[in-house]
């Protein structure tokens, strides 16, 4: 492949990872301010401790998962290669608080909330439904995989970088 299409590609790639990190950090802001909102709707003194527990999990997990992926991208589009240090942790972290979520999903069922904003009702899905849902088990799964990908990938670029 000519040198200036691989620079081009390559610059285009970190350029997408950057505007990734931001569209994922954003989302994470997002998701803990539904959380934070959520959380103060459903603090009645007599509500079950449990019910709360699982949603706290449930999202914290989805909130930190989604900052992982986020510095993933960060790192490349700052360091310039997926293989830098602690890349294949994250995507395995990330995968992991996935499963996490699913599990807190199945356990605990996740229940809808209206926060108001402007005096207008605004449904806010903290989840729709309990059990387990088989597209997060498969984005948990391909995360560990990706992260075991990457971390093949840097040993490649280390034994590559040694013979030079």
């Amino acid at each position: 492949m000519p040198e200036n299409v691989l620079e081009s590609s390559y610059l285009r790639a970190r350029r997408a990872s950057r505007v990734g990190a931001a569209c994922m950090y954003a989302l994470a802001v997002v998701l803990l301010a539904i959380l934070v909102l959520t959380w103060l709707g459903t603090r009645p003194a007599d509500s079950p401790a449990a019910p709360l527990v699982g949603l706290l999990v449930r999202n914290v997990a989805a909130i930190a998962a989604t900052v992982l992926l986020a510095e993933f991208l960060r790192k490349f589009g700052s360091e310039g290669s997926p293989f830098g240090s602690g890349q294949s942790l994250r995507l395995a972290l990330a995968g992991a608080l996935l499963l996490v979520h699913t599990l807190f999903d199945a356990l605990f069922s996740p229940t809808a909330y209206a926060v108001r904003l402007v005096d207008a009702p605004v449904p806010v899905s903290v989840g729709s439904w309990s059990g387990i849902d088989p597209m997060t088990i498969s984005l948990a799964v391909f995360f560990v995989c990706l992260g075991m990908v990457v971390r093949y990938g840097r040993a490649l670029k280390e034994d590559s970088d040694s013979i030079v």
